[in-house]
């Protein structure tokens, strides 16, 4: 599992499975590294070669032990998710859809549109983990109190790359008690607005 800001719900982490798996099927076609990883190639051109970091950011989601990232696989994680939520988002062909069946499958949910300024403010610590000039403006910053709260042990070191961690500090999730039904239609992820993008409207 990785170690995240929030703790996350099923659909989360079903959402995240699916956005490295996909991303497993363009990691290495140059074209494709270049439109959806551009965060990762800008901010860092000279790290470990794709392939192997997705397959070991994909294993450490799928362990049972929680892992810190670095700031290197904060981005790669943000840009892999960010490509299959706009993916995902774009085979939702109305913004209200009221018939469960015709909401896209993510693992066992059936999932409507996904707020990725939402999911970020949720579930990331801060945006420190994008190199300077490398961030997306449109993106709400988390509140500070993801910050204080995760202190120094939220990333992994550079050369660490990705660290266990025993005793996460992380927010109670809002939708987890709601999201334990895999049967129920899911009209927008998450089903919550984060504060954070409250006071960015």
């Amino acid at each position: 599992m990785l170690y995240f800001a929030t703790q996350p719900d099923p659909v989360f982490t079903a959402i995240v499975d699916a956005a490295l798996a996909t991303a497993a099927t363009w990691v290495d076609i140059p074209e494709c590294w270049q439109t959806f990883a551009h965060h990762v190639v800008d901010g860092f051109p000279r790290h470990e070669e794709p392939r192997a970091a997705l397959t070991k950011l994909h294993a450490a989601h799928r362990s049972s032990a929680v892992h810190r990232m670095s700031h290197f696989y904060w981005v790669l994680f943000y840009d892999c998710v960010s490509a299959y939520v706009r993916a995902h988002n774009g085979r939702i062909s109305r913004p209200h859809i009221i018939d469960a069946e015709q909401i896209p499958a993510i693992g066992p949910f059936r999932v409507g549109p996904i707020d990725l300024s939402s999911v970020v403010a949720t579930y990331c610590w801060d945006l420190d983990f994008f190199p300077d000039g490398v961030g997306d403006p449109s993106l709400s910053h988390p509140p500070v109190t993801h910050r204080t709260r995760g202190g120094p042990d939220r990333y992994a070191t550079s050369a660490g790359g990705l660290a266990s961690i025993r005793q996460p500090r992380w927010d109670s999730n809002p939708d987890a008690a709601e999201l334990a039904n895999a049967a129920v239609g899911i009209a927008r992820y998450p089903m919550f607005t984060a504060p954070a993008v409250l006071d960015a409207w």
